[in-house]
């Protein structure tokens, strides 16, 4: 495979991420809102830490994971500044 069809696929893999992204970010969209309605805040920094332990636990070779739980960190603070940019946008 060239170098230029490598790049290629990481392309592809990297929009399929981004894909995936926009999509949890409109799931916390609608749980941001079930919570507020439920009078409830929205960050759990305990819920927070049981995500990224599951990140670490599901991280295969070659994926090591603390490089699991650094992405997921950084999955859920892009999440968070959407969700502040996004504020009283509807999703």
């Amino acid at each position: 495979m060239s170098i230029a069809s490598r790049r290629k696929a990481i392309d592809g893999i990297d929009a399929a991420l981004l894909r995936l992204v926009a999509r949890r970010v409109r799931t916390v969209q609608m749980l941001a809102r079930e919570k507020a309605a439920a009078g409830i805040g929205l960050r759990d920094k305990a819920r927070e830490k049981v995500v990224l332990a599951r990140a670490g636990k599901l991280a295969r070779p070659p994926l090591q994971a603390k490089a699991a739980r650094a992405v997921m960190a950084a999955v859920m603070a892009a999440t968070r500044q959407s969700l502040q940019s996004n504020k009283g946008k509807r999703a």
